[in-house]
């Protein structure tokens, strides 16, 4: 998901349809190659996002509108079945979102969706199954257009053995869960799982400076800066693990929480004559459902905007969720994209700020900023 892709408009298609504005060429090249590689490699279930495809689906003059690919035929069938091979099962996005709802009425947008080739539709309420039988009955949707659907459903379950599920909904083949806990062995397997991923995958965007690794034998005194969330108050809880990582090694560390771009200087002398080994300003915006975004605003923005006025020391930014924070904040002279705030990334990232675990040296985005 979210096929035809995202990462070309920055729009939330919570609020309305987005555009893939790439085109045909340059759609093949990289959104398209993304998905094609997944179709080859035989996955089993693709989500169409409420994303616009210009070059296939021209904007509609009649409505004043793009066509999203939840119901859209050429997207669906056209192009994800026909041309690039996909046999799985096409899932919709949420059809409660507005880039969905605001296409047409309820009852339109469900049989559309259908007939463009969606087999599973994502909470479309449950009036959803007295409309499609009504419309099968009454020549809207062809009665084989539903048998295809089941068909790639029951094919699916039976790759998946759900045929041989017992009587009473349980599944033989499944890991048995207590207490919703995974079992020991299980979760050994996971946790050693994650570590390795975090130790492939924490990137050393810049260091101009030379500041990393940290020499542990020439620090003591540690600055943190906890940028705030800006709309959610969960923004920064999950930061809070490395700080404790820090003081385990015997660290002193100052927390500072509050910046105001006027009184910045206050604040710093205020944290014991403003001198450290290191400062290090971990970024975290979680994203999604309207309630935040990954782009700095309200208090996280005001920190970034104060912590330039301090030249006693250079920050060492952290960045454990966007990979694009460069964009933001091009004077950075250091930056690391950790990618995820996990505990085992925070862990992972710890030992790697020290040099115990080399960085990786490639990133997978243009990250941006002044070069």
């Amino acid at each position: 998901k979210h096929f035809p892709g995202d990462g070309v408009d920055f729009r939330d298609q919570h609020i309305c349809t987005t555009i893939n504005s790439l085109s045909e060429d340059e759609w093949f090249e990289k959104s398209g190659y993304v998905f094609q590689e997944m179709i080859d490699a035989g996955v089993s279930c693709m989500m169409i996002g409420h994303i616009a495809l210009p070059w296939l689906e021209p904007f509609d003059k009649a409505r004043h509108k793009y066509r999203p690919a939840t119901v859209s035929q050429l997207i669906c069938t056209k192009l994800l079945r026909e041309r690039m091979g996909f046999k799985g099962v096409i899932i919709s996005d949420a059809l409660d979102m507005a880039a969905y709802t605001n296409w047409d009425t309820y009852e339109n947008c469900m049989i559309d969706s259908f007939n463009a080739g969606i087999d599973v539709m994502l909470w479309p309420g449950c009036r959803y199954f007295d409309l499609i039988e009504k419309a099968v009955e009454d020549g809207r949707i062809a009665e084989a257009r539903v048998d295809e659907s089941a068909r790639r459903v029951l094919e699916l379950k039976a790759r998946l053995n759900l045929h041989e599920i017992e009587k009473d909904g349980r599944d033989p083949g499944a890991v048995t869960l207590v207490d919703k806990q995974m079992p020991v062995d299980l979760r050994r397997e996971a946790e050693a799982a994650s570590l390795a991923i975090g130790e492939r995958s924490i990137t050393l965007v810049r260091d101009r400076s030379g500041l990393l690794p940290l020499k542990q034998d020439e620090i003591e005194k540690v600055l943190v800066a906890k940028l705030n969330h800006a709309t959610d108050d969960r923004g920064f809880a999950d930061a809070d693990p490395l700080i404790d990582m820090l003081r385990a090694r015997g660290l002193d560390v100052e927390v500072v929480d509050f910046f105001e771009p006027i009184n910045i200087f206050n604040i710093m002398e205020e944290q014991e004559g403003g001198r450290w080994d290191a400062f290090i300003v971990p970024f975290l915006m979680p994203m999604h459902g309207l309630v935040n975004t990954v782009r700095p605003i309200g208090d996280c923005a005001k920190g970034l905007w104060a912590l330039q006025s301090i030249k006693t020391v250079e920050p060492i930014y952290i960045s454990l969720g966007t990979p694009f924070l460069l964009h933001d904040i091009p004077f950075a002279g250091t930056l690391i994209n950790a990618y995820s705030s996990a505990p085992a990334t925070l862990e992972t990232l710890e030992r790697t700020l020290f040099g115990e675990v080399a960085f990786n040296p490639y990133s997978p985005v243009a990250t941006g900023g002044w070069e």
